[in-house]
């Protein structure tokens, strides 16, 4: 498990390198590698991470949205695109 973590921290960091600004933050949890990008850069992440050799996030599992009214007092809502990559897919 522990080298799952960091083979997923790794994969973060070298995807942040890669797109800069574009990338907030990558953080790894339940075995899952989050990335945080700003809705003006959907399209940038997600290309690249579809088509860079080194990502190769081919599969699209699903997408879905959550709703943050609660913070700040405005209406927050995330879209939540849940991609896989068969190369570095973890055990």
């Amino acid at each position: 498990m522990q080298k799952d973590v960091e083979t997923l921290t790794a994969l973060g960091e070298a995807i942040k390198a890669t797109l800069g600004s574009a990338v907030h933050s990558a953080d790894v949890a339940f075995g899952e590698l989050t990335l945080r990008a700003e809705t003006s850069n959907t399209i940038r992440v997600l290309t690249t991470l579809r088509d860079d050799p080194r990502f190769l996030f081919k599969n699209s599992t699903d997408l879905t949205a959550a709703d943050y009214p609660a913070a700040r007092n405005a209406l927050i809502l995330s879209g939540i695109f849940c991609r896989q990559s068969t190369t570095h897919a973890c055990a």
